[in-house]
């Protein structure tokens, strides 16, 4: 090389930073999965022999896959907050979703993201209690949880009762 290439060479790399600097990253797409009450080792990703997660698998294989991430809260409203704001507790500062809306980013939700009242807002498929500025658009499709087996079909149908009287025991019979 003689010294004209060079002197253009580092001329041109005087440039590449300020272009860096002043490009914003498009961001491409986002898909993020929460489920609720689900331990990740219950998942084939996570290397579950039995149970078969074939499509989150796939997911998994072609993008991140968390191996370390901590719980913040010891209840699940406290530890969804402190995931979508990055922060301990409190709803201070920006969330997740509205840090994506303000870069031009549509953000939608499918479900229950921070908590909703359960059963009520799940089974009628409104929003409840949630952070409408976090989204571009949110959807609910009503839960089954009024129409299955199980604790909320028995407080929908009004027939649940905490009463102990005739109740069955595993105590050893006199």
């Amino acid at each position: 090389m003689n010294s004209s290439q060079i002197r253009f060479l580092i001329f041109l790399l005087a440039f590449i930073p300020g272009f860096s600097l002043n490009a914003k990253t498009k961001i491409q797409n986002v898909l993020l999965i929460i489920s609720d009450d689900l331990k990740a080792h219950t998942l084939g990703c996570y290397g579950d022999p039995l149970v078969k997660t074939p499509n989150i698998d796939a997911l998994a294989q072609r993008g991140m896959l968390f191996s370390r991430a901590y719980c913040q809260g010891m209840t699940c409203g406290p530890s969804r907050m402190s995931f979508m704001f990055s922060r301990y507790r409190g709803d201070d500062g920006t969330s997740m979703g509205e840090n994506f809306i303000n870069n031009g980013v549509y953000s939608a939700r499918v479900g229950k993201i921070f908590h909703m009242r359960v059963p009520g807002d799940i089974i009628a498929g409104s929003n409840g209690p949630d952070y409408a500025e976090c989204w571009t658009e949110r959807f609910n499709s009503p839960g089954l949880e009024a129409h299955t087996a199980g604790m909320y079909s028995l407080f929908n149908h009004n027939i649940f009762t905490y009463d102990m009287k005739d109740r069955a025991s595993t105590a050893e019979k006199d």
